[in-house]
């Protein structure tokens, strides 16, 4: 793995750069949210290409995606619209393609959304949705398209935001000890992720908490609506709008978190929870256990391997923000942030670096000259990026594929990279990949000297 071509290939300083945009759509976005929601079913109000859009996913992020499956029934349907089919009215045949989903007995949910060429054409999509829930007995839930202004982030977003306003969440019954967790980003049903998720259940169950909901988490929509027996809502980035609805809808507390990557950002996340719970008390044997775990792993690596490196962050802005301040942690410096999202999502991470070190939602050619430039001033020791900054050949700094998407890069086993285990395993991974980029560019003569 290496980084993008070399500078000539990119836009100069001051020019209009024309390349592709380098975020992914609002529709990917959607896409990530029934991936990870094992029951979800939806209809795309597009052409045919909607289908081929699964691929971003099944196959190459995540090894372990259900969207398409060899039996034919595949959870991303389309209407096959093209533009000879948009004037005459389509009512009857997406109200029949949306009932046929919800038909489907391993159906727990069905979701429709539109690409803009079917926007347009003013589809009453919440009209449908209705009468097919209705007919059907599930629920089925329209996810307002906003693919010309959103991005990936939006589509997540959007879809948990469009779930919790829709799904029945009444008839808890709360106990003081239950919470959920809204606005993770299940990107991927492999083991980071499943790693991710027992590691906050293990750290809230040692303050005394149960986790009844995730939203989301790979499960299915009935782990969704058991969010009604929390007594309280934790709110991770990726979904605060959706959190809000819900701890509305529920009359419970709303905890906003920012994400747990490093032992900071661990040790204030746990402490925001044990706060509003009560449970302050149980705090330190906890952080005690787990800075026991996870420091020694690291005391050797840091000063030896990491100490004074320049990064560089390629990926979504929260994932940016949290890896920021776990390199204050580990003697890292961040010399710049490339966003691959809209400025919307980059509140937190401006207000921490200040706009010198974000370039925000850059296109292929600017991405590929910055990076190039930061590499060839020897501003780049580490780069830590999803797929969009690796390419072919070589190249002088160690790559550590991180976010959505990794198409290089998987875990079929445990691999965290939340909380005090998932320091470690990010450090680990660190140290390698600086060890290995000095073994791929030294001097093969050098050796063993």
């Amino acid at each position: 793995m290496s980084a993008p071509p070399a500078a000539r290939a990119g836009a100069a300083p001051g020019e209009v750069d024309w390349s592709d945009r380098v975020s992914l759509s609002f529709t990917i976005g959607v896409y990530l949210a029934i991936n990870a929601l094992r029951d979800a079913y939806l209809v795309v109000d597009a052409p045919d290409c909607a289908h081929l859009k699964t691929q971003f996913v099944q196959g190459n992020h995540d090894w372990l995606s259900t969207l398409a499956s060899v039996n034919g029934v595949h959870r991303v349907a389309n209407t096959d619209l093209h533009p000879w089919k948009m004037v005459p009215a389509r009512d009857d045949s997406i109200e029949s393609l949306l009932q046929q989903m919800a038909d489907y007995a391993g159906a727990g949910v069905v979701l429709i959304t539109s690409m803009p060429m079917a926007t347009i054409t003013g589809v009453d999509y919440d009209r449908l949705t209705r009468r097919v829930s209705a007919a059907a007995g599930k629920p089925v839930v329209n996810i307002p398209g906003d693919a010309l202004d959103g991005d990936w982030l939006d589509g997540y977003a959007a879809t948990l935001k469009a779930l919790a306003r829709t799904l029945d969440v009444g008839g808890g019954r709360p106990a003081p000890d239950n919470v959920a967790v809204v606005g993770y980003l299940m990107d991927r049903n492999e083991g980071d992720h499943q790693a991710n998720l027992r590691e906050m259940e293990r750290l809230l169950g040692g303050l005394g908490l149960n986790v009844v909901s995730v939203w989301l988490s790979g499960k299915g929509v009935a782990d969704l609506t058991r969010v009604r027996d929390a007594a309280a809502i934790v709110s991770l980035p990726y979904a605060r709008e959706a959190a809000e609805i819900l701890a509305r809808r529920l009359h419970v507390p709303l905890i906003d978190t920012a994400l747990p990557v490093g032992l900071a950002a661990t040790e204030r996340w746990l402490r925001q929870v044990a706060e509003a719970f009560g449970r302050s008390d149980r705090v330190e044997p906890l952080l005690e256990q787990e800075l026991r775990r996870a420091a020694p792993l690291a005391e050797f690596i840091i000063p030896y391997q990491l100490l004074h490196r320049a990064m560089v962050f390629v990926g979504d802005p929260h994932l940016g923000c949290a890896l920021d301040e776990m390199a204050e942690e580990i003697g890292v410096r961040v010399e710049r942030h490339l966003v691959l999202a809209r400025r919307s999502h980059c509140r937190a991470l401006l207000a921490r670096c200040g706009a010198e070190r974000v370039t925000i939602d850059p296109k292929r050619n600017t991405l590929s000259r910055l990076v190039s430039e930061l590499l060839g001033a020897g501003r780049c020791d580490l780069l830590v990026t999803n797929s969009t900054a690796v390419s072919p050949g070589p190249c002088p700094a160690a790559i550590v594929e991180l976010g959505f998407p990794s198409y290089f890069t998987h875990a079929l086993d445990d691999r965290p990279f939340l909380f005090g285990r998932g320091f470690a395993v990010l450090v680990e991974r660190m140290a390698n990949e600086l060890r290995r980029a000095e073994l791929l560019t030294s001097n093969p003569n050098d050796r063993g000297r």
